[in-house]
């Protein structure tokens, strides 16, 4: 099994590999400057970047509250009892004719 705090962290340091990695891309433009301009992708991909490392690092932090399984909820008798056929046969099963 693997930790949850360390895949947390793991995944807050590949968010933030994406930070960097958009911020190089605006500093750094590929080819002539003259023919690309910041879009509105550059600052979207810079946001969900931030988001997953900001969902990262949430995750990670460790307050100790583990989560309990609700109880389990009886349902309601049914009212009136269901006719006799729905109710389970003693008798063996048997298969369909022709199977």
């Amino acid at each position: 099994r693997i930790d949850g705090a360390a895949a947390a962290r793991g995944v807050a340091a590949v968010g933030a590999a994406g930070v960097v990695l958009v911020l190089v891309h605006a500093v750094h433009r590929p080819g002539p400057h003259e023919y690309l301009h910041l879009a509105q992708g550059l600052w979207i991909a810079l946001g969900g970047c931030v988001a997953i490392v900001a969902g990262g690092l949430w995750a990670a932090m460790d307050d100790g509250v583990v989560a309990a399984p609700a109880p389990p909820v009886a349902f309601p008798p049914l009212e009136p009892e269901l006719p006799s056929i729905f109710a389970p046969s003693a008798a063996a099963s048997v298969p369909p004719p022709g199977v």
